[in-house]
């Protein structure tokens, strides 16, 4: 006899109503002790519907029998022994020998071919440049990766005597920019080269085989013309759409404040953007009579203490919550030393960033003092020649898109818009757990439906299996 691992403690209801964009609230709930991931969908009763074979059949039977089996989902509605014994029956007829129970019996477990997947994407690449007279022991690549958001991350890797490095547990969304450099060596950077990218898993290739039996498929005709009628009224609405003229839209912008607009002529690469403290120098009329860059700078930054020896001879030092921060002059890093050699009088724009600074790859406990000096008007429209760390983009897993639910409740510019949604609700990862067993969802009813149909689908965290199914009325 088969155990069947089933959820039967899963429950949802739902509050609303079936009014044109009427309000309707989805709640979920498990019993307290049980963790789950589970996907729900909220689609138009009238559209085709095959429930017979769902996560529940797909997992125990038809992925394991070769034929088609009749309604599949029969034999899961309950756990008497009459339905189990049919399972039984229904497995042997088609052959069934996934199990050989003499090797089970012997103490010798089925080999598993795909072992659960513990890493993500592969970063891989190799260094170019770096000769036998160059490569010593424990040598490293030292990256950041910035992505979209804006957030970083820093990877040292080692490198092999062929220059080649890997990390198999990177995690990248849509595009990312990847700044490198040569540990211990920052010369060495500007005379390699480097090729990096993303090791994919490979495409999987499907054979088709010529079948031996008869497959039927028993088409609810009603379902069928449900589906049109929502097709034809998409299609009617977009062709409206095309041959209408918009109405008047005013647009609402912000205008840059100088300190922006120097960021985005000045900056690039890991010094654009951050939280930081700008000064805007070129337009200080106070610059050009200080002292020094050091002398600016007192007082006018929260927390960072600065001894000024007022001279070109040494001896400064400055200090924020307890180290150093890393100077910048046109984003290459210089000593505390050389900074009050800078004239006033050539320097644009001072960009700080408060601790830590993720560009700096000694850790940036103190923070980043950058230095940018006057470029040409040429260089201010985008033409300058931005120095930094080299860098290549690379492509990680696709970005995820929200699928796309209306908010009536707190939106009018949908109102002029025609809905005929047949996918009234969807989302695909309700993750639950002890602390939140009940989660609550709310969806809008478009202009023409009158009932729909709620699937929640999914398995709990020791592998038994849910499909619930509702048709509101």
């Amino acid at each position: 006899m088969i155990i069947i691992p089933l959820v039967p403690e899963v429950g949802f209801s739902v509050l609303g109503n079936l009014k044109r964009r009427g309000k309707n609230t989805l709640v979920i709930n498990l019993p307290i002790n049980i963790e789950a991931n589970y996907s729900v969908s909220v689609t138009d009763a009238g559209v085709g519907a095959d429930s017979s074979d769902n996560i529940i059949t797909h997992f125990l039977v038809s992925s394991e029998l070769r034929g088609k089996i009749y309604q599949p989902y029969y034999y899961f509605t309950d756990n008497s022994d009459s339905l189990q014994a049919q399972l039984d029956l229904v497995m042997l007829t088609n052959g069934w020998r996934k199990i050989s129970w003499e090797t089970i019996v012997q103490g010798k477990m089925p080999e598993i071919k795909y072992p659960k997947d513990t890493s993500y994407l592969t970063l891989q690449g190799k260094v170019f440049g770096i000769g036998p007279q160059n490569y010593r022991n424990g040598m490293a690549i030292l990256m950041i990766l910035v992505k979209k958001d804006s957030s970083r991350q820093l990877l040292q890797l080692p490198l092999l005597k062929d220059g080649s490095f890997e990390d198999a547990g990177t995690l990248l969304v849509d595009t990312s920019k990847l700044y490198y450099q040569v540990a211990g060596n920052a010369a060495l950077t500007g005379t390699t080269a480097i090729t990096a990218g993303i090791k994919m898993l490979p495409a999987p290739i499907h054979i088709w085989n010529n079948a031996t039996f008869s497959t039927y498929d028993f088409t609810d005709t009603s379902a069928e013309n449900r589906a049109k009628y929502f097709a034809l009224e998409e299609e009617k609405i977009k062709k409206y759409l095309e041959g209408n003229v918009l109405k008047g839209v005013t647009i609402v912008t912000r205008i840059k404040t100088p300190e922006e607009k120097l960021d985005d002529a000045y900056t690039s690469g890991l010094f654009t953007g951050g939280e930081a403290i700008t000064f805007d120098v070129l337009d200080d009329k106070s610059a050009g009579i200080t002292a020094n860059l050091l002398s600016y700078l007192t007082g006018r930054v929260p927390g960072m203490t600065i001894i000024n020896r007022n001279d070109l001879n040494g001896g400064s030092s400055v200090s924020w919550r307890g180290a150093s921060p890393t100077f910048y002059l046109n984003e290459n890093q210089i000593d505390v030393s050389q900074v009050n050699t800078i004239d006033m009088n050539n320097v644009a724009y001072i960009k700080v960033f408060r601790p830590p600074f993720i560009g700096d790859f000694s850790g940036g406990e103190g923070g980043a003092v950058v230095i940018y000096t006057k470029k040409g008007a040429d260089a201010i429209q985008g033409n300058d020649e931005k120095k930094g760390l080299p860098y290549k983009i690379i492509t990680g897993y696709t970005a995820q898109k929200e699928f796309y639910s209306p908010d009536y409740g707190s939106l009018d510019f949908y109102d002029e818009k025609a809905d005929v949604r047949s996918t009234l609700y969807w989302n695909p990862n309700i993750e639950m757990t002890s602390d939140n067993h009940i989660q609550k969802f709310t969806f809008y009813n478009n202009d023409i439906s009158h009932s729909y149909r709620i699937v929640l689908e999914g398995f709990t965290k020791d592998g038994k299996l849910a499909h619930v199914e509702k048709v509101i009325e």
